[in-house]
């Protein structure tokens, strides 16, 4: 699945905070693996490799990070877009419970189909509007991105997902420039993207390890050797949502992200991964599950 969401002016700070925080935790043992640049275009700022926390702060602010230079003519109320790859919680359990070879398989099976979707992507949404009143829409060279992979959702569960933080510049070969990107190119793709994310995440983990996949529904399939209990047993911070829409009588895309934010809780930042991987086999075995259970 592939959800998008916009990043607010203000909020860059945050972010450069996150890109150090990040790295402190990954190597005290606490944290997730160092984010990572991704898009054609964060090429021609020679930005690839780890995360720079003053990098981020720079593109996001639409400024060349090597120079300080303006990008872009000022800071948009939108400063780019969250876009955030999810596997299915299948996969995540499959991740969380087998052994650390499987959960090495099933990690890059994740990025490599993060990286088809992403470049599908920025392919079809990077876009600049040029002319008079933006009437025309002209392709850009890829977007400026920075990945973080997570393990975890807010409510402690296994949830494998990649945040792909997109800024808001652009730069078109036909002209040469440096410009905003059309917000409205970034919506309407995220749906089949997600839709390839998906397929490329089962032909990799089929081919990787096997995996046999239950039916394709929507886009999405489960690994047909967890049992649907366990799925919803370890689907805590869907359930959380759910209620919270339930009280307000909301079931639209929408009002899901608006519950996905206002029941939102600060994540655990102290717990060693091997105590999170326990805990999770604990609770697994709790429901007569193991290791040989989810990898078939």
């Amino acid at each position: 699945m592939l959800t998008v969401a916009k990043l607010h002016a203000g909020h860059q700070q945050y972010y450069k905070d996150a890109v150090a925080r990040g790295l402190d935790e990954y190597y005290a043992g606490t944290g997730e693996l160092p984010g990572r640049w991704m898009g054609r275009s964060a090429e021609r700022l020679e930005l690839a490799g780890d995360l720079d926390g003053d990098a981020l702060d720079a593109i996001l602010d639409g400024r060349d990070p090597r120079s300080g230079t303006r990008l872009t003519s000022s800071t948009p109320r939108v400063i780019g877009y969250d876009a955030t790859f999810c596997a299915p919680k299948s996969v995540s359990l499959l991740y969380a419970l087998g052994t650390t070879e499987i959960a090495a398989e099933v990690r890059a099976a994740h990025d490599v189909a993060v990286d088809a979707a992403f470049a599908a992507y920025e392919s079809v949404a990077a876009r600049v509007r040029r002319g008079h009143g933006g009437s025309t829409v002209v392709e850009a060279d890829g977007f400026v991105a920075a990945a973080y992979q997570h393990r975890s959702s807010r409510a402690g569960d296994p949830h494998l997902h990649t945040h792909v933080l997109i800024s808001h510049v652009g730069y078109t070969t036909s002209d040469g420039r440096w410009t905003a990107i059309d917000g409205r190119q970034i919506f309407p793709w995220a749906k089949p993207c997600g839709h390839l994310y998906e397929a490329a995440l089962r032909a990799e983990l089929a081919r990787r390890l096997g995996i046999e996949w239950g039916p394709v529904r929507n886009g999405i399939a489960d690994c047909a050797a967890v049992p649907r209990g366990v799925i919803n047993a370890f689907s805590q911070r869907r359930a959380e949502i759910e209620v919270h829409l339930e009280d307000k009588g909301r079931s639209s895309a929408r009002p899901a992200q608006w519950a996905n934010y206002a029941t939102r809780r600060p994540k655990n930042r102290d717990t060693m991964v091997e105590d999170l991987f326990a805990e999770w086999r604990a609770r697994a075995e709790e429901l007569g599950v193991t290791r040989t259970t989810v990898s078939g």
